[in-house]
Order: C-alpha cells, then structure tokens, then sequence
C-alpha cells in the first residue's frame, strides 16, 4: 500500500483535503499519547487511571486540530462523550482496540455492546440526521473530483468496493501508559453482530512520525558557542612595590565622649 494509493482512497472518501487529514493524525495521536502518559507520570497513580482518559482527550484533540481544515464539520452527537469531526459526510472515528499490540484490524468487535451514538456513527443516515452534511452550494462534484496521483482502474476499484455502503475513517490504536505500541488508519463498516469490517487499511509508521515531530538540533561544532575558540594564555607578572613610602604621621584620636560625659 503506497501512500499514494493511500491519498487515493483519502482523496475519494474525505474529499480533497484527505491527505491533509491522512497527514495531520499521526502527530496528533503521538501528542495526545505523550500529554496522557505525562498527566499518569505526575498523579503518581499505582493505577493507570490517569492514562485512561486517553479514549476521550484524543477525539477532542482531533476535533479541534482538524477543524481548522477545509470542509471540517464538526458536531457533539446527542449524548456523546466527545465531538466528532467528518469530511464529506465521513466522520474521523479515534478507537482505541486494544492495550496490547494488534497486528491486523479484521475481525474486532468495536465494543460490547456497541452504544446507539457510536453505532449511528456506521450508518448513513443517522448520521446525515446528526449532521448536516447536504452539498454545499458552489461544492465540487466529488465524482468528477481528480485524487492525487489518481488512476482509473483504483477510482473504480475504490467505488466498488465503498458503493453506498456508509462508512467511517478510523484511527485504531494500541496504547497504554507505557507505549504507543501500533496504528491503524483506514476505511471501515459496521457488519454483523458489530464487528469492524475493514474496506482499506494502512498501518502508520510511529516511528517515523515521531522522528518528524522532534526538534532539529543544529551541529554544535559548526556554530560559535560562548567557549568556543583557544584560551588567551594568561600574563603573569611580579606584583610591584607600593609608590611613595608609609607615612611616619601618628593616627588622629578621636575624643573618648563616654568620658565628658560622665564629667
């Protein structure tokens, strides 16, 4: 799976900001998993209850960054925990699978039991209720709309594997207040009995997005530091006499008032 066949399907499901949005989640999941293991560092918890508010700080997080893209569409589902963000109809859905580490997505149950928001987020028109996602006037035929590095035979491939079949843009993580251990992002539909069924899925490379969200560091040799270049040797030299000689003149005394006045 190429990123550009990535872009692709980003592109055909989220409208032409989707390799944006592609772009942006891996270093949103990485900031998010570093502000909760440092909220578990400093409660000094034995338990990883600090931590555990990751499964609602990431969405906010990826509500409120995305949104600042075209075509966010942001909205609180009645009685959601969290907002959601959606791109051309497709809400960003962050779910967290697991604390271990999980290879393949196929065949996992999203929750037990799968709650009536959450589930609405699979079907179209709960969410087209919850959201008003209606063409916009003046908005590009996504049908016509060119994706990055596009070619026709994976447009039709995408469009007959997506077809009318409502679905939502997944960011499944494995995580715990120990390590982000493994990512997910892709294109899934509610099936039977609740499980996730993946249509396209990429695994992000963690290693590689953090490395990015490091800070450059210049090479110390090549600039001028404040103890940079030879010491000056020191000049030493005999310490030279006094001028003139000491005065032979007596100290002056001070009257002794204690004295007069005890007179």
């Amino acid at each position: 799976m190429t990123a550009s066949e990535a872009d692709v399907w980003a592109s055909q499901l989220l409208g032409p900001i989707g390799p944006q949005v592609r772009e942006q989640l891996p270093g949103i999941l990485i900031d998010t998993h570093n502000k909760c293991v440092a909220l578990q560092t400093g409660s000094e918890l034995s338990t990883a209850h600090a931590y555990g508010l990751m499964w609602v700080a990431l969405p906010n997080d990826v509500a409120r960054k995305l949104s600042k893209l075209e075509g966010a569409d942001v909205f609180r589902p009645r009685n959601g925990k969290y907002p959601v963000v959606a791109f051309n109809g497709v809400p960003v859905l962050p779910w967290r699978v697991s604390k271990e580490l999980v290879s393949q997505l196929e065949h996992t149950v999203l929750a037990e039991p799968v709650k009536g928001t959450k589930r609405a987020l699979f079907e179209r028109r709960a969410v087209q209720t919850m959201f008003d996602f209606s063409p916009r006037e003046g908005s590009p035929d996504m049908s016509e709309m060119p994706a990055p590095g596009d070619e026709p035979d994976l447009r039709e491939m995408i469009q007959e594997l997506v077809g009318d079949e409502a679905h939502v843009a997944l960011l499944a993580y494995s995580s715990n207040q120990h390590a982000l251990i493994s990512a997910h992002f892709g294109y899934a539909k509610l099936g039977e009995n609740d499980v996730i069924e993946i249509t396209y899925s990429e695994k992000i490379d963690l290693d590689g997005a953090a490395a990015q969200r490091l800070r450059v560091v210049p090479d110390l040799d090549a600039v001028d530091s404040f103890d940079a270049g030879e010491v000056e040797a020191l000049v030493l030299r005999p310490r030279t006499s006094l001028e003139g000689t000491p005065s032979a003149e007596r100290p002056v005394e001070l009257p002794n008032t204690a004295e007069q006045e005890n007179d």
